[in-house]
């Protein structure tokens, strides 16, 4: 039979298993607009190595315009993907306040139930206590009445 304080911790430690899960889906998400960021990075580099390499090869001016809209698109996504970035970071930020916030709560649970715990092992030590002074007197007076 548990009683109300074990039925608490019981849901503070679901609670605090629910937040390390978020936590966790926070990070992975951060990781994955991470890579993404990366890689855009990789290409914006790529596509201005590619250009200064054929600045010498002479350009038209249809390819110009054709690079500078690949150089603005890409721009945008790069902005976009870093704007990306900065939310998953404030996710993963809230999601380890929230994390912290429930382990604090279990462990504060947990505190109560020892203390609960350890005032009903003292309380039955003092009725065992009791009990065997009890069964003590109770002999003495059977032996000395004989």
């Amino acid at each position: 039979m548990s009683t109300p304080i074990e039925s608490l911790l019981t849901l503070r430690r679901w609670e605090e298993d629910e937040a390390k899960s978020l936590f966790v889906l926070a990070k992975k998400d951060l990781e994955n607009e991470e890579d993404r960021l990366s890689g855009l990075e990789r290409n914006f580099t790529a596509l201005r190595e590619g250009i200064k390499a054929n600045e010498n090869k002479g350009l038209t001016i249809d390819q110009i315009r054709q690079a500078q809209q690949h150089f603005d698109h890409l721009m945008l996504l790069l902005q976009r993907q870093r704007d990306a970035v900065a939310k998953s970071a404030q996710r993963l930020e809230e999601a380890a306040r929230i994390m912290a916030a429930a382990a604090l709560e279990r462990k504060k649970f947990e505190k109560v139930d020892n203390r609960q715990k350890e005032a009903g092992r003292r309380e039955q030590l003092k009725k065992e206590e009791r009990d065997i002074d009890e069964h003590a007197v109770q002999r003495y007076k059977r032996n000395t009445a004989v």
